[in-house]
């Protein structure tokens, strides 16, 4: 017997073409109408709400009293609800972005009951590799999808998708898309036709006689007459006494009939991302970087900073003001929906999600100065040692870092050192008058209190997650010398040289090897006749570049701890591009990059500025492997992914005309590189930089997306993607990106010894310096602090408040591309007195894989020993691992 499932569902939008308010007029009628078509027809069993619970706010913002109405048709199984609160980008967000996006939604479904268990993602740009391993952390161990599957992939449609670290979905490929039963309706002639052309779609890569009916499309309406068409269906192939049976489904009645079939479905590993019979816009990462830059930052702010100093001054009695940092949250996720974050969307859109990441900045800036004002008025500072620094860190691993901080001192001579006496060498940045008076509020008259605003950068050493200080000892005077050579076009320490030649390319030599890599950071111009979807150039385009552009080359500064270089390029490019050319008619197009060298450091740290008043075109500068590699290598939301440079498909993706061409452009988080067989090569580590692309011309070059300019959110018959335009026609001159913008980068060579991702965490999670004027010696806290440490490799995603009960969620991750075992994790065990495991959900879960081996023996020393050992026997390739840690 063949059995077809028919969903009936709406792909709502919470913005695209249209604003959220102008969204959220017609998710009101339409949910005013589903409740009433739910009312008043008992055989309407299921609706499928898009698998997000942000309507559910959305429509009880203006509809409260609809509340239990609709509490009522969910706890009874005929509205499933969740696992999303919004449908999210799946490559573009942190990874612990998307566990906060489905943390929002099950703390929304758990009022209602449980949330629909299938990671159904109808519309995601391309699937990420880390999608599995996010969606088995909160017991959801399928899935249905629409994009970047192609035939060759698996002999079924139904199949096992496995992430990098071993976690498996039952996963369901929807070929044509969440609208392949769309066009039922109340004719005999036509609902038949639909079932056959299904029944001719399907068949051959069925896995069972089990058929998926996705009967909805993008904002559709309630199709009132759906339960009579079912009930027609079965009578109308009962009359040709054919074995057919068609019921009104949910998506895990039909999940639950395949589960049967696991045995005969074929394993797919990784991502997924094949244009062949829907759209991925793998390009689409490069579209508004200034969002996706803002985006990059503010996630950072909340994960390395508001969190983990809220989780600390919480253990110590200070408000953890959850809440509040959850509706910050709510904010960025908010952002997160794909075709939000994503950027193709209407310019009023783009500047309501720009007003969401203020909102969330403001709520975290507020409680940043706050609670790390009550932390230092909580510290019991040396009395005899000078002006406290106090030194935040969010990483688990011993490190040097170079750290940026303003100071206040009354005398200009000073020295730093740190708590065990040794002194910290520093340079002056900035100096500026600063009147203690003017922060205060009296109504009788305050004398002035004069200080030096100072801004400094020093080196400092720091190990574990927590805090230490360091002194300001005022009075007395440094002795520091040049640690850089230098002159007007080259810098140069002991590990690094950089040189820029006469034509503006570089030459870097990683003198721990002797290798130089020659002609590098060249910048290229190309056209791009594409739209927010997707980077597209022209039919007859025309690349421009940085060679020969090089207008000035300076020494610009040159203190004991760091030089730098600034490098300033005139290019002449067109001023647009049509689908055909570029125009005729050239535009300067000013870049001024600043390369620093730095005392201690093996990177080369640049800032590139960009002054564009082009449009339609895109900027990428390279770098050059000297010789042909076959794969690249990247950061993604759970560490490193390893990528072909070439693909075998790209002609035949012309060839057979898919939806797109599909070449070696990717998505990043931290960094990007390649090496060669002998471990040499190099990294570019970024700050909210996310799209890449490997050119294998006669080398293989790594190219970095500066900035990408479209004017419309869709253009038709475009090189890359023939046909239809993706979207709406709406012009977005916010997307040309005019005006400057700045771009943060750096380049690193590396080899075997050398551990990258560690250095790429740290670029991206800095030591975070304060002080204050005014300090106390009679606080409780002593003066340095380690929450937990490691350095087995594992990196800290996040420390916070527990959503689920008393104590604070501490979550790691092997970020590497290969198996950890026997890695131990300290836990100050003067603080913590249990230690247990969770899941993704914040629920109990046991994992054989951790073992407490020593904790519950506290010695009372005023510096809380990290005696508390945490062993986790192994840890797959970019797996997770959740911790409970429980407060005395």
């Amino acid at each position: 017997m063949k059995k077809f499932y028919i969903v009936p569902h709406s792909h709502l939008d919470r913005e695209w073409y249209r604003a959220f308010q102008e969204n959220r007029i017609k998710l009101t009628h339409f949910m005013d109408d589903l409740l009433e078509t739910l009312d008043n027809d008992k055989d309407y069993t299921n609706y499928l709400l898009d698998a997000q619970t942000s309507f559910i706010d959305d429509y009880f913002d203006v509809r409260p009293e609809e509340k239990e109405h609709f509490k009522k048709y969910v706890q009874n199984g005929q509205l499933p609800i969740g696992p999303w609160y919004v449908q999210p980008d799946e490559h573009l967000p942190t990874a612990e972005g998307i566990i906060r996006n489905l943390l929002i939604s099950k703390s929304i479904s758990d009022e209602y009951g449980d949330f629909l268990r299938i990671g159904y993602a109808p519309d995601s740009f391309g699937q990420s590799a880390t999608f599995p391993t996010l969606m088995k952390g909160f017991g959801i161990d399928s899935t249905i999808f629409y994009r970047g599957f192609a035939e060759s992939d698996s002999k079924y449609n139904d199949f096992i998708w496995e992430g990098l670290d071993g976690s498996q979905l039952i996963a369901t490929w929807m070929p044509i898309g969440y609208g392949n039963a769309m066009f039922l309706n109340e004719d005999d002639a036509n609902n038949i036709n639909v079932i056959e052309e299904n029944i001719e779609l399907l068949t051959q890569r069925n896995i069972s006689d089990h058929y998926l009916l996705m009967c909805g499309s993008d904002q559709s309406y309630v199709k009132k007459f759906l339960p009579r068409t079912v009930k027609r269906l079965n009578e109308l192939y009962k009359e040709k006494e054919l074995d057919y049976e068609f019921v009104l489904a949910s998506p895990m009645e039909y999940i639950n009939a395949i589960r049967p079939y696991t045995d005969k479905m074929e394993t797919v590993v990784g991502e997924l991302r094949k244009g062949k019979r829907s759209r991925t816009h793998n390009s689409i990462g490069a579209t508004r970087l200034d969002i996706k830059k803002q985006n990059f930052e503010i996630e950072n702010k909340y994960l390395h900073l508001l969190e983990p100093v809220s989780a600390l001054g919480s253990i110590y009695g200070v408000h953890s003001d959850k809440a509040i940092i959850d509706r910050g949250w709510k904010y960025i996720v908010e952002n997160h929906a794909h075709d939000s974050i994503c950027c193709c969307c209407t310019d009023i859109i783009h500047k309501e999600m720009q007003m969401r990441m203020v909102y969330a900045d403001q709520i975290a800036e507020y409680l940043l100065k706050e609670k790390f004002e009550k932390l230092h008025q909580m510290i019991r500072y040396g009395s005899d040692r000078g002006r406290p620094i106090l030194l935040f860190s969010s990483y688990l691993g011993k490190r040097t870092s170079y750290i940026d901080a303003d100071i206040y001192v009354k005398n200009k001579d000073f020295m730093i050192y740190d708590a065990a006496g040794n002194e910290l060498e520093y340079q002056i940045n900035k100096v500026e008058p600063f009147n203690l008076k003017d922060t205060k509020v009296s109504f009788t008259p305050i004398p002035d209190d004069f200080y030096d605003k100072t801004s400094i950068s020093l080196y400092a050493d720091q190990v574990g997650y927590g805090y230490q200080t360091i002194y300001v000892k005022e009075g007395l005077r440094p002795e520091y010398s040049k640690c850089i050579q230098t002159n007007d076009t080259s810098l140069e320490n002991d590990v690094i040289r950089i040189e820029i030649v006469k034509d503006g390319t570089w030459n870097i030599t990683d003198k721990t090897t002797g290798i130089e890599y020659k002609k590098q950071h060249i910048i290229i111009d190309d056209g791009n006749a594409g739209d927010e979807y997707d980077y597209s150039p022209s039919h007859n385009d025309k690349q421009y570049n940085s060679i020969g552009a090089m207008k000035a080359c300076e020494l610009v500064k040159e203190t004991n701890l760091e030089s730098s270089l600034k490098v300033t390029y005139e290019m002449m490019i067109p001023e647009t591009t049509t689908n055909q050319c570029r125009s005729e008619a050239l535009i300067k197009l000013e870049l001024a990059t600043t390369v620093t060298l730095r005392k201690k450091d093996a990177q080369v740290y640049v800032k590139t500025e960009i002054d564009n008043h082009a449009e339609n075109h895109r900027i990428q500068v390279l770098f050059d492997i000297g010789t042909i590699v076959s794969t690249n290598f990247a950061d993604i939301q759970l560490g490193e992914i390893i990528r072909d440079n070439e693909f075998a498909e790209s002609q035949t993706s012309i060839d057979d005309k898919w939806h797109e061409y599909y070449y070696p452009v990717f998505n990043q988080h931290k960094y990007s590189g390649l090496r060669k067989e002998d471990g040499t090569g190099f990294i570019v580590l970024n700050k909210g930089l996310p799209q890449y692309e490997t050119y294998q011309e006669d080398t293989t070059k790594l190219a970095i997306t500066l900035l990408s300019s479209v004017g419309f959110m869709g253009n038709t018959d475009l090189k890359y993607r023939p046909g239809r335009r993706s979207g709406s026609t709406d012009a977005t001159p916010q997307s040309q990106m005019l005006g400057k913008h700045t771009a943060e980068y750096s380049f690193m060579p590396i080899s075997n010894d050398v551990d990258y991702i560690q250095l790429a965490e740290q670029y991206n999670n800095p030591i975070y310096a304060i002080s204050y004027a005014e300090y106390t010696t009679e606080g409780s806290l002593p003066d340095t602090l380690t929450i937990a440490s490691s350095n087995s490799g594992l990196i800290a995603t996040t420390l916070k408040p527990s959503s689920q009960k008393d104590g604070y969620v501490l979550r790691v991750v092997n970020p590497y591309s290969y198996e950890l075992t026997d890695v131990e994790l300290s836990v100050n065990r003067f603080i913590f007195n249990k230690i247990s495991t969770l899941n993704l959900a914040e629920e109990p879960e046991v994992n054989t894989n951790v073992f407490v081996k020593k904790l519950n023996n506290p010695d009372g020393s005023d510096l809380a020993v990290m005696s508390g050992i945490v062993k986790i026997s192994k840890v797959n390739r970019n797996q997770l691992t959740t911790l409970l840690l429980e407060t005395k």
